[in-house]
């Protein structure tokens, strides 16, 4: 009889454990299932993500040891400061970096001669010039004693002075060529005229004149009387004191014995100071260049 009893609480037992799962299923779970766990050495499986583990910093090979991060057969990609050039005989030369050239445009009035005598990379600068190729731009210095104007060839005027007439008042005579300009001092005080020929007895100078505003001469600046080929110079800017733009009349003089006089003119030229001693040396350099 108690083993009848037993197996009736089994059988009722079990039914009851049936309707449960049952239910259960149909219901969903209630809570997360447990997280697995393996024994030993084996990391516990999440559901996160685990970070990525840091990489280990290798020490830095030992001098003359292959280094391990390079493999064999391919070449370690470098950046190299020497750059080849193969030239048309396939050798290669070394290019040694440079730094870039100045910039071609000066600055204002400062000149440049890095080169051998003879040599210049760029033109004088100047703040007024005449090449002689225009005897019309010019007038005559004195209705007394007018000189005589020839311009053979362009870059030369040449000026004479003939035989003068019975009972002339002086033991010599000069005249010349003159016109007004405007030149920035600031910049370009001295005044040089170049002078390629002079009659034996003659001579050569430059004047520089003032005016007030009725037309009378107020200064005179005279440059040496040259009586041999050369380069007359009057540093105006000095002389004159001033250091701005003015406006005044430039001559062209010649003068000498009263049986005649003649020299000619190549270039008057207005530059700065540093300038002198270049075409001082280079009396018959052409490339200038105008900024005024």
């Amino acid at each position: 009889m108690q083993r009848v009893a037993i197996v009736v609480g089994v059988v009722l037992l079990s039914g009851w454990a049936k309707v449960e799962a049952a239910n259960n299923i149909a219901s969903g779970p209630t809570q997360a299932p447990p997280v697995p766990t393996t024994k030993g050495n084996a990391l516990k499986a999440t559901t996160h993500k685990a970070p990525a583990a840091k990489p280990k910093k290798a020490n830095p090979p030992a001098a003359g040891a292959a280094n391990p991060a390079v493999p064999k057969g391919r070449v370690k990609s470098t950046v190299t400061a020497t750059i080849t050039q193969r030239s048309r005989l396939g050798n290669s030369s070394p290019i040694t970096p440079q730094s870039p050239p100045a910039n071609p445009a000066r600055l204002q009035g400062t000149p440049q001669h890095s080169l051998q005598p003879g040599e210049r990379a760029l033109p004088v600068l100047v703040g007024w010039n005449d090449e002689m190729n225009d005897a019309g731009a010019w007038q005559q210095a004195t209705t007394a004693n007018p000189v005589d104007v020839f311009g053979t060839h362009p870059g030369l005027l040449s000026l004479r002075l003939p035989h003068v007439a019975q009972n002339f008042p002086y033991s010599y005579q000069w005249s010349g060529l003159q016109r007004d300009i405007t030149v920035d001092l600031a910049h370009y005080p001295v005044a040089i005229a170049r002078i390629s020929q002079l009659q034996e007895g003659s001579y050569a100078q430059i004047r520089i004149v003032e005016h007030d505003y009725t037309g009378h001469e107020v200064q005179t600046w005279t440059t040496q009387a040259l009586t041999s080929p050369g380069l007359a110079i009057l540093d105006i800017g000095k002389e004159w004191g001033v250091a701005d733009t003015r406006r005044f009349t430039l001559q062209m003089i010649v003068g000498g014995p009263l049986y005649g006089a003649s020299c000619d003119y190549d270039w008057v030229r207005f530059v700065n100071r540093e300038e002198v001693p270049f075409l001082q040396a280079h009396p018959n350099w052409q490339q200038v260049e105008l900024r005024p």
